[in-house]
């Protein structure tokens, strides 16, 4: 009977240490599972970071290309302001200034329709 009960009682004590064994080994799992976890999350908020990064540096490319223009508008409508005010007719017309009308207009070139085909 001794025997028998220290048979059990081995097979007991083989048991818990299978059973703190699976259960190490199922927690170990677990915080790999987790770090894993926490690697894909932090990579995909660094994606989102740099991502909103380079947005905002697109739209603040786009800002000063955009006041980059204004500012020229504004220089060439001085300009055109002073030469008005100097009577020069540049400064009333800009860049598109009329054609003289006085001078006679040179002859227009003739354009031929080759697309066309002679009738019989």
């Amino acid at each position: 009977m001794a025997q028998l009960l220290g048979f059990f009682f081995a097979l007991y004590l083989i048991m818990m240490i299978v059973g703190v064994v699976v259960m190490i080994a199922a927690v170990i799992g677990a915080l790999v599972l987790l770090f894993f976890l926490f690697v894909a999350i932090a990579k995909t908020c660094e994606a989102i970071y740099e991502n909103h990064q380079e947005r905002r540096r697109d739209r603040e490319i786009k800002e000063y290309e955009h006041r980059a223009a204004l500012r020229r508008i504004a220089n060439r409508a001085e300009r055109q302001h002073q030469l008005y005010l100097q009577g020069d007719p540049r400064g009333l017309y800009g860049m598109y200034t009329p054609f003289d009308l006085s001078e006679p207009m040179p002859p227009m070139p003739k354009v031929h329709n080759k697309s066309k085909k002679k009738r019989k």
